[in-house]
This record gives structure tokens, C-alpha cells and sequence, in this order.
């Protein structure tokens, strides 16, 4: 994403608390404030990036910034602006505080490897609903790095605040209301299946699935809006969709849309998204 570097919104940031993202960001190029790059560093180094702390917003720490935003559900534009920070910061705070033992009403961070089941059950919901890009997440019963940022990605793309990593009881609903939508049959097609297929009873078909994560994926790639467009088409819609992410879980291709295309932009991969739905 291309910036103005004359614009002073990108110069001059002394403080932390002045990144707002409407009238300070940092950029690639940041100039006269090396001390709160340098603490934005600091958070990357924290968050597990090889970051030098050098109070330099180069290429370098550009891809780090990216890499970040892709992981949490963010638009990965490399611009660190107050959601970016935010989250950021939400996230070394779960690090910095590890929990020694679990409390049901919000699992946190721990470096405790012992397992705990309400862990195990929490990690296996979330890869059955898809959020498991890469298979970074195992269902071993331990709150470590992968588990809190997949927490904070569910979080994002369901609009839950705080994105703090926690997972209470409003993470625990939202799966459970998901999870439950995948057990129900497919949504139905008065005017015939847009696929030009017939569903199966109960579960949509891997190739249904990878058919609807194509579609998706070439025509709208990260871009929201055109997502409901589509997939009113799609649907035979002639009206709004309530919850338009929980009618794609319905048909099985959730992870397609929310969890992949919209965070990782361009660079999704409809072949690797259904690859989680085995």
C-alpha cells in the first residue's frame, strides 16, 4: 500500500498513546520517531519476530508488520495504526502474564505444560470451525503462542472486544453456535443449487466446499463487501443476510471466507483452505 510520505501524519509520533489511526500511524519510512518504533519493535521481538530493535520503520519491519496482521484476522497493510497496536500489545500483555492455572470462565496464556482438557476442547472447536491456516494449532491441551493468537483472530472476525486472547464465555457461545451450524444440513436452494450440484443430506460434499472457496476466492479476494454480494447470488437471496458469515458455515466453506480470504488477502489459497475441511 502506497503512502504519502509528506503527509505529516507519519512524522514526529513521540508517544504510543498518539497512534490513533486517524491522525498518527507509523509507516515504512517514520520519521523523528525512533523511540515509539523502537517500542513497536520491542512488541514484535516479543511476539516471536527475529525484529532488530534499531528505531528504523524499514522493508524489514514492514514484512514483520504484515505478518502480524495476517496471523490476527488484520488488514495486512504493514501500517502500524491503533488496532494494529492494540492487538499487538493485547497480545504480549497475555505473554507477559502467563497463568499458572486455568480458570474455566476465561482460559488464558500459560508456559505451564501440563495439559488441561477445557484447553484441548477449546483448541479442537476452533480447528473444527476452521481456524487452523498453516495447522499451527494442535489440540494438545496447552494455551500457548498458537492458541492465544487463534483466540484473538476468532475474536476479530466476530467483532468480540476485547481482543485480548482470552477465551470467556462469549468465545465459548460463538463456537459452540457454529459448531452447531455445521451439524445442520445445507442451506436450501429454491432455484437449484448454484453449483450446478446436489447437496448431500447432511454435509456438504469436499467438493462443494472447495467449489464455494473457489468462487469466493476469485471473485472477491479480501474484499467484504463483495463477499455478501456474491453470495446473495449465490444463495438466491433477494434480501439482506443477518449473519452472512454463520450462512457460508452452514455450507461448510466458513473458513474460506472469514478465517482466509478476508486476513490473508490475495494470497489465499482455496486448495489450502480446503484442505482443513477433511
Amino acid at each position: 500500500m502506497a503512502v504519502d510520505l509528506t503527509n505529516a501524519k507519519y512524522h514526529d509520533i513521540t508517544s504510543l498513546s498518539q497512534i490513533t489511526g486517524e491522525t498518527k500511524v507509523l509507516v515504512e519510512g517514520s520519521l523523528r520517531s525512533e523511540n515509539v518504533i523502537k517500542q513497536v519493535q520491542e512488541l514484535l521481538k516479543k511476539a516471536g519476530f527475529s525484529q532488530t530493535i534499531n528505531g528504523t520503520f524499514n522493508g524489514t519491519m514492514t514484512g514483520y508488520v504484515k505478518q502480524f496482521q495476517a496471523q490476527l484476522g488484520l488488514m495486512n497493510d504493514g501500517i502500524v495504526g491503533k488496532e494494529t497496536l492494540t492487538i499487538l500489545q493485547n497480545l504480549i500483555k497475555q505473554y507477559d502474564n502467563p497463568v499458572i492455572t486455568q480458570n474455566t470462565a476465561g482460559l488464558k496464556y500459560t508456559n505451564n505444560n501440563t495439559p488441561n482438557a477445557d484447553v484441548k476442547t477449546l483448541q479442537q472447536n476452533l480447528i473444527d470451525v476452521g481456524m487452523n491456516y498453516q495447522n499451527l494449532l494442535k489440540a494438545d491441551g496447552v494455551y500457548g503462542q498458537h492458541t492465544v493468537k487463534k483466540v484473538m483472530h476468532f475474536q476479530k472476525i466476530h467483532s468480540m472486544t476485547p481482543i485480548d486472547g482470552t477465551a470467556g464465555a462469549n468465545v465459548n457461545a460463538k463456537l459452540t453456535a457454529l459448531l452447531a451450524l455445521k451439524r445442520e444440513d445445507p442451506v436450501s436452494f429454491p432455484y437449484g443449487h448454484p453449483l450446478g450440484v446436489t447437496p448431500s443430506s447432511k454435509k456438504t460434499t469436499m467438493a462443494e466446499k472447495e467449489a464455494v472457496a473457489r468462487c469466493l476466492h476469485g471473485e472477491c479476494r479480501d474484499d467484504e463487501a463483495e463477499m455478501k454480494a456474491v453470495l446473495q447470488v449465490m444463495f438466491n437471496r433477494k434480501g439482506g443476510m443477518a449473519d452472512y458469515k454463520e450462512v457460508v458455515c452452514k455450507i461448510g466453506a466458513f473458513h474460506a471466507m472469514s478465517g482466509m480470504t478476508m486476513s490473508f488477502g490475495n494470497a489465499a489459497q482455496p486448495d489450502r483452505t480446503t484442505a482443513m475441511w477433511k
